[in-house]
């Protein structure tokens, strides 16, 4: 059985204003505060985007739909899960609050978790998952989609049904935007999981990418989803 290694992926949302309130491309804001990570903060150069790896093991770098995302190291205790998440939480905030001191263009700018849009834009931000597994895939799947289904027991942001008209409460806001099982994207026509299978790993290691999930402002919702998520990957491999 492979050991319980787990990473998490969170895009958060960015806002900026101009001098006289009007909003900013969210290209704009996004650009501006990865050049401005690569200035302040000690890391080493992402080859693959104009992001960073920061001496803290966080990545930061710019997703699709121009927003920052950040990445935790892979992680074998669920609490260095919630940590490193906050902390990449404060980083970017803390880059935001910045912008104006290093872009004349920007007179306010705003880094928030968020997890729909309510202006009827039908925009999500997700808070990816990463598991680690040596088991088939197809068998894997098969074991974890009920759980996968009724986590949002234990682990919904909570709030309103962006898709529905008037006040709907629901556990899970991003409940309705995912819409199969299994989903080869992550970005339309999104599932429970992602079939993408990249453990950058040997071979016999897979990954599996859940993508269902949600952005948590309870340390102890963050933690009981991962946690529990690894706990039923692992008894699905025993």
């Amino acid at each position: 059985m492979a050991p319980s290694l787990f990473g998490l992926e969170l895009e958060l949302g960015l806002a900026a204003q101009g001098p006289r309130g009007e909003a900013l491309p969210p290209s704009l804001a996004a650009g501006e505060l990865l050049r401005l990570a690569a200035a302040r903060l000690a890391h080493l150069p992402d080859a693959f985007s104009k992001g960073i790896f920061s001496t803290s093991s966080i990545r930061i770098y710019g997703d699709t739909g121009s927003h920052p995302e950040v990445c935790t190291p892979e992680c074998t205790d669920p609490w260095d899960a919630v940590r490193y998440t906050r902390a990449g939480e404060r980083i970017v905030a803390a880059l935001a609050a910045r912008l104006p001191e290093a872009c004349a263009a920007i007179a306010r700018a705003f880094a928030f978790r968020t997890n729909v849009d309510y202006s009827g834009a039908k925009t999500s931000w997700g808070a990816h998952e990463s598991y680690l597994h040596r088991s088939s895939p197809a068998a894997l799947q098969r074991q974890v989609i009920p759980f996968l289904a009724s986590r949002v027991v234990l682990c919904g942001a909570g709030g309103f049904d962006a898709t529905q008209p008037g006040a709907v409460f629901t556990l899970s806001p991003r409940a309705p935007y995912i819409e199969h099982v299994a989903s080869d994207s992550s970005t339309h026509d999104r599932g429970l999981y992602h079939t993408k299978d990249e453990p950058l790993a040997r071979r016999g290691w897979h990954r599996l990418h859940v993508i269902a999930g949600e952005s948590l402002g309870s340390d102890t919702a963050l933690w009981l989803k991962v946690s529990t998520t690894a706990l039923v990957v692992a008894l699905a491999e025993a």
